[in-house]
């Protein structure tokens, strides 16, 4: 069993192989990918319509490796980021069947939040709702048009 075969089951979401690699070598559990994501996030990253299977087997899938004892918490890298493996399910994935239980399953009384270093120490980070409210954030221009220095207009004369 190789960490290659281990890898390609869990994107194609291969729950039964992916049981048998486990089960035979619980060591592989701690694969990293060369993109520097561990297996949480290949499986976050997973799209149900390009396999053509319903999202509930990424789920199962996301279900089964958190219960082996991966961290929900963990990093993996996106291009040079840190990010926990709810991005990959968003930005990646799209599945909002996976989205919803990865929320469910994050650590802390405040949901998605509660996963946030910061919010761990009690401070919630301060997020936009609401579009109307990013309008009415500190700092924020009300024009969106960009006007020229009047040197420039000037000298265009």
């Amino acid at each position: 069993m190789s960490k290659a075969r281990l890898i390609e089951a869990v994107k194609h979401l291969d729950i039964e192989a992916t049981r048998q690699i486990l089960d035979a070598k619980p060591a592989l559990l701690q694969v990293i990918t060369p993109n520097g994501r561990n297996l949480l996030h290949v499986a976050c990253t997973a799209s149900c319509v390009a396999h053509a299977v319903p999202e509930s087997r990424a789920v199962k899938m996301v279900k089964m490796l958190l219960d082996h004892g991966v961290d929900v918490d963990e990093l993996g890298l996106s291009g040079r980021d840190p990010c926990p493996p709810l991005f990959f399910a968003v930005a990646f994935g799209r599945n909002p069947a996976v989205v919803k239980y990865l929320l469910d399953r994050l650590p802390g009384p405040e949901g998605a939040y509660g996963s946030a270093p910061r919010c761990r120490e009690g401070v919630r980070p301060r997020t936009p709702r609401l579009a109307g409210e990013a309008r009415r954030l500190p700092g924020r221009r009300r024009s969106h048009r960009r006007h020229a220095p009047r040197e420039s207009v000037a000298q265009a004369r």
